[in-house]
């Protein structure tokens, strides 16, 4: 059932993701994180965040740095420098714990009813720790999640079991769509 997340997919995604090149703009060749623009008589520093996982849409954090003379785009490269490394902070969280650990953790902390946690328990143990949950807390990004979240949406098995797969694609009906 592993091989359905596409686990090696996940992996190597997020490993393209870390390799590409980032900069913030100083004539390198790779792809800028951040810009600076007039607008008035200051300077906007904006960096990308990344997506909203809600809404789809790009998020950006930005800055304006009052002046547009040498000095003030000179506070606005630094801005943008600051700006990154908290981006970079938010995806890179300081524990090296699995998020299996982490889950363990906040269902034993979390108020929730009985039946409630039953029921998260039940997904988390069937879906999420056998798909990703030997990925460090440090190691998950936006784009492991957003892989597992489309491969939950294509492969109906890791929500409802291996049997409940088997069981559907052995009704006359569902034999059509599987061939």
């Amino acid at each position: 059932m592993i091989d359905c997340l596409g686990l090696s997919m996940v992996a190597s995604m997020n490993a393209a993701a870390d390799a590409v090149p980032t900069t913030s703009g100083h004539g390198s060749t790779g792809r800028r994180r951040g810009s600076i623009r007039q607008r008035g008589d200051s300077l906007q520093v904006r960096v990308f965040a990344g997506q909203d996982p809600v809404t789809g849409k790009d998020r950006y954090l930005t800055e304006t740095v009052r002046g547009t003379d040498k000095p003030a785009r000179k506070r606005a490269e630094k801005a943008m420098t600051r700006l990154q490394a908290e981006v970079d902070r938010q995806r890179s969280p300081e524990s090296a714990l699995s998020l299996s650990r982490v889950l363990d953790e906040w269902l034993r902390t979390v108020e929730i009813e009985d039946t409630t946690r039953r029921t998260y328990l039940g997904y988390i143990e069937r879906t999420v720790k056998p798909a990703i949950g030997t990925i460090g807390i440090d190691k998950l990004s936006a784009r492991n999640l957003e892989t597992f979240y489309a491969q939950l949406r294509r492969c109906r098995a890791r929500l409802l079991g291996a049997a409940a797969h088997r069981a559907a694609r052995d009704r006359p009906a569902a034999r059509l769509r599987h061939g």
